[in-house]
């Protein structure tokens, strides 16, 4: 099903805030994302390097969601990237779902 006003208006029913870092537009819209506090340490795109790719920003950067996982495994590396961020950056939509319950 496609979104009839597009990312911004599925996401704003959604209640879940998806911002690029430092930039505070949403840029995806899924079971994962990385928030403003990703510090550019590279280690979700070693743990998952098919989903989370990196974004040059002026004289640093950050990991995005390229795209979400496809398959099982791509599933359990993009949960063990979550679970390894030092800044707990990476959040799952679920997870957000269930602690607003």
């Amino acid at each position: 099903m496609a979104p009839v006003g597009g990312v911004n208006e599925l996401a704003s029913m959604s209640g879940l805030q998806r911002f690029e870092k430092g930039v505070g537009n949403l840029t995806s819209v899924g079971e994962f994302l990385v928030n403003e506090h990703c510090i550019d340490c590279d280690l979700c795109r070693q743990i998952a390097p098919e989903t989370f790719k990196r974004k040059s920003a002026g004289m640093g950067g950050h990991s995005y969601v390229a795209r979400q996982p496809n398959n099982a495994f791509e599933l359990k590396k993009a949960t063990e990237a979550l679970e390894s961020c030092p800044v707990g950056a990476i959040q799952h939509a679920m997870a957000e779902m269930l602690a607003a319950a």
